[in-house]
C-alpha cells in the first residue's frame, strides 16, 4: 500500500554570476568551483576608461535580505586587501566615475538638447603667408 518514491537528479542549475556596469563584455557566467571577483572581471574583459574601479558594488542575497559590498579593485591588485570570492546569483555593478557621468550630463542635455543657434562656438583663425616678398595673407577661421 505504500508506494517507493525515488528522486534521481540528473542535473543541478548552473550556479551563475552577473557581472556589468562599466566592463568590456557585460554577461552572465556559470561558475564551477570557485570564482573570484578580479577573476571575473577577467571573463568581461576587463573594465572600460569610464570604470570607477575604487566603487565596484557586489550585490549578494543574504540571510537577512539584498546585501551591497562596496569594493575598491584598486586594493585587491595592490594586495592590500584580498580577493572576493562570488557566490550563486551574484551581481557584480562596475559604476561610472565622476567626470564619466559629468560626459554623459555633457552630452545627453547641452550636446542634444540646447538648439544648436544657442550654443557658443568655439574657433581659433591663423595667417598663412603665401609670398614674403609680396607679404599677402591669407586668413583661414574654423569654427
Amino acid at each position: 500500500d505504500n508506494p517507493d518514491i525515488n528522486v534521481v537528479i540528473n542535473e543541478v542549475a548552473p550556479r551563475r554570476v552577473y557581472i556589468g556596469g562599466e566592463v568590456n563584455t557585460p554577461s552572465v557566467h556559470s561558475i564551477e568551483g570557485s570564482l573570484t571577483l578580479m577573476q571575473g572581471i577577467t571573463l568581461v574583459r576587463g573594465f572600460v576608461n569610464t570604470a570607477n574601479t575604487k566603487q565596484v558594488l557586489l550585490l549578494r542575497q543574504g540571510d537577512n535580505g539584498l546585501e551591497v559590498h562596496q569594493i575598491d579593485t584598486d586594493r585587491i591588485l595592490t594586495n592590500k586587501i584580498p580577493d572576493v570570492f562570488l557566490a550563486q546569483n551574484d551581481v557584480v555593478f562596475v559604476p561610472r566615475t565622476h567626470i564619466a557621468n559629468l560626459n554623459l550630463f555633457v552630452e545627453q542635455y547641452l550636446s542634444r538638447m540646447v538648439p544648436e543657434f544657442i550654443r557658443i562656438n568655439f574657433g581659433f583663425n591663423y595667417q598663412l603667408i603665401d609670398n614674403l616678398d609680396t607679404e599677402t595673407t591669407t586668413t583661414i577661421l574654423t569654427p
